[in-house]
């Protein structure tokens, strides 16, 4: 079970999980520690999205990264959520640069994140390298199921 959600959790498919916990949870058996910590998780990447995508509240966002990223750094919602601050916040290819090497690392752990190669699609067009972007940005979509990042890829391709 705790596979099985910690893989809907890095689709961003931490509702779903959420729905499995509390079905567990009506057993009347408790939650095991693991279990436990999952129901943490699914906590910390709601509250990032909503800080990211509801709020778009870049100080909210980066207090929630401070606050949890020691604890799970290797949480793909922290991962995103570094990225998003630094794209909301370049100022200069040299970001977007250090945007593409944060993504490169991502990908590293993460290969079939499509939401980080949303990121650094856009990283790689800012430096110029359009045909690379563009790869990814068809790739991004084949690896998400974010309709933020669809549009934002839709946008790319027609305009």
């Amino acid at each position: 079970l705790a596979t099985y959600l910690f893989s809907l959790i890095e689709q961003g498919r931490y509702f779903d999980a959420s729905k499995y916990l509390n079905a567990r949870e009506a057993q009347d058996k408790p939650l095991n520690d693991e279990l436990n910590r999952i129901m943490d998780i699914i906590s910390i990447c709601h509250e990032i999205s909503v800080a990211r995508y509801d709020l778009k509240d870049v100080s909210l966002v980066q207090s929630l990264v401070d606050e949890y990223e020691d604890t799970y750094d290797d949480l793909l919602d922290i991962y995103r959520a570094r990225i998003w601050i630094m794209e909301n916040t370049a100022e200069s290819i040299d970001d977007y640069k250090m945007i593409d090497e944060l993504c490169s690392h991502v990908l590293s752990l993460y290969p079939f994140d499509g939401e980080t190669m949303a990121f650094q699609a856009n990283a790689k067009t800012k430096c110029g390298q359009k045909k690379q972007a563009m790869e990814l940005y068809r790739k991004s979509v084949d690896h998400t199921r974010n309709g933020i990042i669809w549009q934002k890829v839709e946008g790319c391709f027609w305009t």
